[in-house]
């Protein structure tokens, strides 16, 4: 599994895992000892967490969910010394400025670095193999055609609805995946004939 496969689901704690697009939205699972399935509508907003990123002070201006992880799991390896649901607001951005000193304290909230510790747990628990040394990397596993189809699929669902801030403007989201078509030979008598492109996507 890797963070394209996982989402949020905002008004819902937790993380879920993607298991596949269904008619009338996305089936998903708690990511937990339940595993408890449901169907995430049109009017949900989900997130995938490989288009995640973080406030940052940088030249960037942001930072992808997936090194945020890394740097979290560089410093603590599995084992947080703190309870984030607990922890005041001044220890939460003091952790924070521990794994990540150049996230912008003004734009990412306690309540932002809370969701982000506790989303660090879930999948330490429940995903152990995005932390091995290949997977956090680059999170680049080879995928099957079916599997890369399944996953164009999925996020053309989560691209219908309007690209959402996880509940507060520190953390964005970016969805949606656009699809190449290949156009057609045209022949010496058809020169003159349109030919209809998608539009690109903007990169953030």
């Amino acid at each position: 599994m890797s963070l394209k496969n996982i989402a949020t689901v905002s008004g819902k704690s937790g993380l879920f895992k993607i298991v596949k697009p269904i008619r009338n939205g996305v089936l998903l699972e708690t990511l937990d000892n339940n595993k408890t399935r449901f169907i995430a509508g049109a009017s949900s907003k989900v997130s995938v967490l490989q288009d995640v990123s973080v406030y940052t002070t940088g030249k960037s201006s942001s930072i992808s969910f997936e090194k945020v992880l890394q740097s979290i799991h560089d410093k603590f390896n599995g084992t947080l010394d703190f309870d984030p649901k607990t922890a005041s607001n001044h220890e939460l951005h003091k952790k924070m400025m521990y794994v990540l000193p150049e996230y912008d304290s003004e734009k990412v909230y306690a309540s932002d670095i809370k969701k982000i510790f506790s989303w660090y747990l879930i999948l330490v628990n429940h995903c152990p193999e995005l932390f091995t040394q290949e997977e956090i990397k680059n999170d680049k596993t080879d995928v099957t055609d079916s599997e890369k189809s399944e996953q164009i699929d999925i996020n053309d669902k989560v691209s219908k609805k309007k690209k959402s801030k996880i509940e507060s403007n520190s953390v964005e989201s970016v969805e949606g995946v656009e699809k190449k078509v290949k156009k057609p030979k045209q022949s010496s008598n058809s020169k003159n004939a349109s030919t209809k492109s998608l539009p690109s996507k903007k990169e953030n």
